[in-house]
């Protein structure tokens, strides 16, 4: 499971499993590789509900827990929402964050 140690490396796990082969904006760019919506953006269909239920259930389970990692469990919940708004091309703000 994802810790404040293993962060980077879990976190590019978990966002492999949960959203393969999609990319922002900003990575196509960084990358030099033209953006194209149909193979980059998440869309609705691309979203493994099965998956990211248990995902969901598994950090709220251990923030239950391990309370002294609460803030560290709600902090990766909001980089998971935060990347699953950049990869629909949306702003991360407030309004958005509470559509995710």
């Amino acid at each position: 499971m994802i810790s404040p140690d293993n962060f980077v490396k879990k976190f590019g796990e978990l966002r492999t499993l949960l959203f393969p082969g999609l990319k922002s904006r900003k990575e196509c760019q960084d990358e030099d590789i033209e953006y194209n919506p149909e193979a980059h953006l998440l869309t609705e269909e691309a979203i493994n509900m099965e998956l990211l239920s248990t995902m969901v259930e598994k950090i709220f389970r251990k923030a239950q827990l391990e309370k002294e990692y609460t803030i560290f469990y709600g902090k990766l919940c909001e980089k998971i929402i935060d990347l699953e708004l950049t990869l629909r091309d949306m702003e991360c703000k407030i309004s958005t964050m509470k559509q995710s």
